[in-house]
């Protein structure tokens, strides 16, 4: 699968489909008058995430996810290899370490989960 901004548009979608909260934005980026669409993701109190999509001239698509809060864990704006959405999650993949492939992986349920 190719990452390419409407994917990520489809996916913020099957978020919103799955019970999510979805706020998409315009978002301005530097004084190159570079813009890009952001997706705020969010369910009850304890799931807030954020995924970037910015094209450039100069570097083409770029994609970040922020986990603002997933249970207790939070990272900054991070830049995404790939991620594919599945009928019950998604999975992130981080920018590989080029020496190896490998990176760090976050998988996401779509699936809710009343706490107990």
């Amino acid at each position: 699968m190719e990452m390419t901004c409407q994917y990520m548009n489809e996916t913020a979608q099957a978020f919103r489909h799955a019970g999510f909260r979805l706020q998409e934005a315009e978002v301005h980026y530097g004084s190159d008058g570079h813009v890009g669409r952001q997706f705020r993701l969010s369910r009850g109190l304890h799931v807030s995430l954020v995924l970037e999509a910015l094209e450039t001239n100069h570097a083409g698509a770029q994609f970040y996810l922020s986990i603002v809060q997933y249970h207790g864990l939070s990272s900054p704006s991070f830049p995404l290899d790939s991620w594919k959405h599945h009928p019950d999650r998604v999975e992130f993949k981080y920018l590989a370490d080029p020496s190896t492939g490998q990176g760090l992986t976050f998988v996401v349920p779509l699936a809710h989960k009343p706490s107990t």
